[in-house]
């Protein structure tokens, strides 16, 4: 087990990210398991999604292209921690 110093905001953030997904899986989340969904995450999205998707103004289908990504995401998520 490592040693990992961080600030007490960012303590109070991961905290956060890693209730947060407790809530969306349904299942108990460690630290580190919050951290390796971070990362992973960080690699896997495409973050001009969102803003493709505010510049064309109200196209339905990148709301939906949104929403299939994030289910998608879950998904994954679900899977990689056999929830």
């Amino acid at each position: 087990m490592s040693l990992v110093r961080g600030s007490e905001n960012t303590k109070e953030m991961l905290v956060k990210y890693a209730a947060e997904l407790q809530w969306k899986l349904g299942g108990r989340i460690k630290l580190d398991e919050a951290i390796r969904d971070l990362l992973k995450n960080a690699r896997i999205k495409d973050p001009l999604l969102l803003a493709k998707a505010q510049i064309e103004g109200g196209n339905e289908d990148a709301l939906k292209e949104l929403y299939k990504e994030r289910k998608m995401d879950e998904e994954r998520a679900r899977r990689r921690l056999r929830i």
